[in-house]
């Protein structure tokens, strides 16, 4: 426990001075590559919307041409009212603390906190600052095709469409869905932008230390009191029989406290989410971006605090549990050993069992098939 705590302990420095800022370069670098992406794709689809707009009003100027002259008087009076009114309240917005921001893409008007914008925007030139200062900011970034980027996941579709587009073979989706939900393999395997490598091995030791803490926790007196009055020398699987109970406990324990931990983390489709939605409005994109960008390195921050603080109990719980019951060390490592291998070809077979049942499906076009396979996701 005490070499776990300070392997966390360096963990949370090589985050600190390194990964943070490639957390930071891949943000900035990706949110610069789709404005450049919007620049040059959105103004061809608002010229052509308004290509049509102006043929559909010259179409319908030519049926009213004769009944539009009549009222042309009454709309002169009404148009040097509102150009009043108008001058009346740009005196009144310059008195105001709001700044009217012009999009650059479609020309829409968002008003927006002066000081919010000012603010928003030095904190994400920051990061960029720091990103060319501490990285190669603009090392050889790749070019992303954003519709692939910001399509859809497949398995949100209907079930027909998805038998249709889903390509892949029963291999590549098995070692996909293996790579997403088996613990060493998304650990040492996979490269996840959003979650460096100091945070998937702190999450990883998290996890290692928690099986054998629970297990421990869920030794009972009569367990204790099993083991004491062994007569002879216990098998080497010996403890498999009296470990059945606390292996369920534990499985279930153990994927709660995951799932709360897991809400430290940010997954990439959040910033996905801020494209598609800030598409037309360059600003908001940028203060979304730097809003998440900062969120992210918070969330982080928080989590190796809250592991460290959790290692410091867990290990007193650990030293006392050893220190009352010294005969039942052998048995609790062992057990805890077999937890952790147990439970690893546990996930493996959940997922051998989701691809085969998400193929069957397809082959007999049966939803309630591909149903179940999600409950193994």
């Amino acid at each position: 426990m005490l070499f776990c705590l300070i392997l966390i302990g360096f963990m949370f420095l090589c985050f600190y001075q390194k990964d943070s800022d490639i957390i930071k370069k891949y943000i900035v670098g990706k949110t610069t590559a789709y404005i450049n992406y919007l620049n040059e794709v959105l103004p061809e689809d608002e010229e052509n919307k308004t290509n049509i707009n102006v043929k559909s009003i010259n179409e319908k100027s030519k049926g009213s041409k004769s009944s539009s002259s009549s009222f042309s008087n009454s709309k002169d009076q009404e148009n040097s009212k509102s150009d009043l009114a108008d001058k009346k309240n740009d005196k009144d917005d310059k008195n105001n603390d709001i700044l009217v921001v012009s999009n650059n893409v479609n020309n829409s008007k968002t008003l927006l906190n002066r000081h919010t914008i000012k603010n928003k925007l030095k904190d994400l030139n920051n990061i960029v600052n720091q990103g060319k200062t501490k990285t190669n900011f603009y090392d050889a970034t790749p070019k992303v095709d954003f519709n692939e980027y910001l399509a859809p996941n497949i398995d949100d579709q209907e079930f027909e469409d998805i038998i249709l587009e889903d390509k892949r073979t029963f291999k590549e989706f098995f070692l996909e869905t293996l790579n997403e939900d088996q613990l060493f393999m998304n650990t040492f395997n996979v490269k996840d932008n959003f979650r460096p490598t100091s945070v998937k091995l702190t999450f990883f030791i998290l996890n290692m230390i928690l099986y054998c803490v629970i297990n421990a926790f869920f030794i009972g007196e009569d367990i204790i009191s099993e083991i004491y009055h062994i007569e002879g020398k216990d098998s080497f699987f010996g403890f498999v029989p009296r470990a059945i109970s606390r292996y369920l406990y534990s499985f279930v324990v153990g994927y709660v406290v995951t799932v709360v931990v897991d809400l430290f983390f940010v997954q990439e489709k959040k910033m996905k989410v801020i494209f598609s939605r800030e598409k037309r409005n360059i600003v908001n994109l940028k203060v979304k971006i730097t809003d998440l960008s900062k969120e992210i390195i918070i969330r982080y921050i928080a989590f190796f605090i809250f592991v460290i603080v959790l290692f410091i109990i867990l290990m007193f719980y650990l030293l006392c549990f050893n220190y009352v019951y010294p005969h039942t060390q052998g048995e609790w490592i062992k057990s805890s050993i077999f937890l952790i291998i147990i439970l690893q070809i546990i996930s493996i077979l959940a997922c051998l069992l989701q691809t085969s049942l998400r193929f069957i499906s397809f082959s007999l076009r049966n939803e309630r098939v591909f149903r179940m396979s999600k409950f193994f996701e």
